[in-house]
């Protein structure tokens, strides 16, 4: 395949998140693409792809060719998703699916809620159970662990310096 590359999809407002925290860190070989429900919410995240989604549940078949066309000349995908919340749990299912009828291989990066976060947990737990019957490689990070290993600094501190992790394994697998 000419031009190969790898591309992290964030979706949804945790995956959008990410997506700006991995761009300051640069990472070489990779694009970008932000989908989410939420204009707004994706105005503040500069210069990245976007695909405002007309509904947080589903793809309408002009997004679903956008998506396609974006995958022309891309090796693997990395989704990145909060889970528990509307639209990363409800359209990363289906994301891994158009990737994997476009023959590329997936590795989804899932984030489970904090434990306090009671109600997001069965939405969670679901999402979970169906992105695994993809098939596709699932890496689960758990907020709730942010806690214990960084006590002492701000929880915005504490998700860059775990995105700063994910770069990291992101760039020993190019």
């Amino acid at each position: 395949m000419e031009n190969e590359k790898q591309l992290i999809i964030g979706i949804g407002d945790a995956g959008n998140n990410s997506i700006v925290r991995l761009r300051k860190i640069r990472l070489d070989g990779f694009g970008f693409l932000a989908i989410n429900h939420d204009a707004k919410f994706m105005t503040g995240m500069g210069r990245v792809k976007k695909l405002l989604v007309k509904k947080a549940d589903t793809f309408s078949k002009t997004e679903i060719l956008y998506l396609k066309k974006e995958f022309d000349r891309v090796a693997k995908v990395v989704i990145l998703v909060g889970l528990g919340g509307r639209t990363g749990s409800a359209l990363t299912p289906k994301a891994i699916r158009i990737v994997h009828k476009c023959g590329i291989n997936v590795l989804a990066i899932l984030t489970y809620p904090f434990p306090l976060e009671k109600s997001r947990v069965p939405k969670a737990d679901l999402a979970i159970s169906k992105i695994k019957k993809t098939g596709c490689e699932v890496i689960l990070r758990k907020n709730g662990d942010l806690v214990g290993k960084y006590p002492d600094v701000p929880m915005t501190t504490a998700f860059r310096l775990m995105d700063e992790e994910l770069g990291a394994v992101l760039r020993s697998r190019v």
